[in-house]
């Protein structure tokens, strides 16, 4: 209960004073980002986005610094969505946010033998992307 002949009033063992200065140094501490979530977007997201303030927060981890300047376009007013593959450079390729760059091989497919061999080709959407999906039918 209350104890009025102190300054402080007390609830249960806790004083006031000391809870409302732990949830102003909570809430004023520049370390603490509640608003990121561990693939670098953000809570306020319509769409989850890469955020370059992110990083080091929540489990927020970016490669490197190239990485982290590749996924959240630093200098535009525009990030890149959480999962897009953008060009690391003229041989890798790297998924942003999560990720290490890679090799970006291209596929060469042959089919040896077969008499008949039937190509469709079509465009498609895969991973925040337009590709081209080549699907070979062959006996």
């Amino acid at each position: 209960m209350w104890n009025f002949s102190s300054k402080e009033k007390t609830i249960f063992g806790f004083s006031i004073v000391l809870c409302l200065s732990l949830v102003i140094l909570i809430y004023l501490s520049p370390g603490i980002s509640a608003d990121c979530r561990p693939d670098c977007s953000k809570t306020t997201d319509e769409v989850p986005m890469c955020h370059a303030d992110c990083d080091g927060n929540n489990g927020c981890n970016f490669a490197d610094g190239r990485t982290k300047e590749v996924c959240t376009d630093v200098g535009s007013f525009l990030n890149t969505s959480v999962g897009n593959i953008q060009s690391y450079d003229d041989a890798n390729k790297v998924i942003c946010c999560k990720g290490s760059p890679y090799a970006n091989r291209k596929a060469e497919v042959g089919i040896p033998g077969a008499k008949n061999v039937a190509r469709v080709t079509r465009i498609v959407f895969w991973r925040g992307k337009f590709v081209k999906l080549v699907v070979n039918t062959f006996n």
